[in-house]
């Protein structure tokens, strides 16, 4: 079936879609191994029916002080904000970050898997505390769930088969196809440099690299951060030219402030004390080139020296 600019995504061979939920990081040619991975149990990973977040009423943060357990939603397959290591257990950036959430809350961490299709339903729907992962903080987003303020900031890069003629998206036009993960906000970006574009839609990033290695694609779209992580594990394929410079924030349910409070602040307190520019360096090889909160100049909230941890 087609619809206006949009088409209902080819089955990437030897890949079903309950396989695709579960590629992570690792070379997407080793689908027996990855698939594996819904096999594996670990305590560390929650599943979203068994959550029990409150929906109304209850901070988020009063909630998963009670459980004993923070509910974060992570990437699995968005290495190096989060992916599946060889053990089948959760590593990156954000799942770093959600870590010291816990840490600093004084309870465990549990995993849930997200992407950029399940992210806000694992919101709305009570299953998960918070996002850390890579949203675009977009108004549409906002009439749905709330960001805290940036804290990553990273350019959006199309990615090629390594043999491809194409440097940029803006050479995508038909009868050339772009994949794009549904959900994602790539999906205006591209249309406002190529009208006329066609655009196939994968449940998530994984599938749509393997669609794009398989030729059943022109491009997908990826961040550069990641997209440099997809090249050194698959040297067929390169990154054409940035054409978005994008923000993203970590995400909660609507109208907690107190939560709210409490991320921000807790972030800001990691970068006052190092750590946050310490895990960025170790999963993004270079320090950060922004400071969260104000994104330009090295100034973060004033009064946040002065925190005592309490909201």
């Amino acid at each position: 079936m087609e619809r206006k600019g949009l088409t209902d995504e080819p089955m990437p061979r030897n890949l079903t879609k309950t396989t695709w939920q579960r590629l992570g990081r690792r070379d997407l040619g080793k689908l027996v191994a990855l698939a594996a991975v819904g096999a594996l149990g670990s305590k560390s990973r929650a599943s979203a029916q068994d959550a029990g977040c409150p929906t109304t009423g209850e901070s988020a943060y009063d909630a998963a002080l009670k459980r004993g357990a923070l509910l974060a939603a992570v990437r699995y397959d968005f290495s190096p904000f989060g992916s599946l290591n060889t053990e089948g257990q959760p590593e990156g950036f954000g799942v770093d970050i959600a870590a010291e959430f816990a840490k600093r809350l004084g309870v465990k961490v549990q995993y849930v898997a997200s992407t950029a299709a399940t992210r806000i339903p694992l919101l709305t729907g009570g299953h998960v505390d918070v996002g850390v992962e890579v949203p675009t903080i977009s108004v549409q987003r906002q009439q749905v769930i709330d960001f805290t303020f940036p804290y990553y900031w990273d350019s959006t890069v199309p990615l090629f088969r390594k043999d491809s003629p194409f440097t940029n998206i803006q050479q995508m036009k038909p009868p050339h196809k772009v994949g794009i993960s549904r959900g994602n906000v790539d999906a205006d970006h591209v249309r406002a440099l190529v009208p006329d574009v066609i655009i196939v839609e994968y449940p998530d990033l994984a599938a749509g690299v393997l669609a794009l290695k398989q030729g059943l694609v022109d491009a997908t779209t990826i961040t550069a951060n990641t997209g440099k992580v997809r090249v050194e594990e698959n040297p067929d394929l390169k990154l054409g030219d940035p054409f978005f410079q994008d923000m993203y924030g970590i995400t909660f349910r609507q109208n907690d402030s107190r939560w709210r409070n409490w991320l921000e602040f807790t972030l800001q307190t990691m970068w006052v004390e190092g750590l946050f520019q310490s895990l960025y360096k170790k999963w993004l090889n270079a320090p950060p080139d922004f400071t969260i909160w104000s994104g330009g100049p090295a100034r973060l909230q004033p009064g946040i020296e002065k925190w005592d941890g309490k909201v």
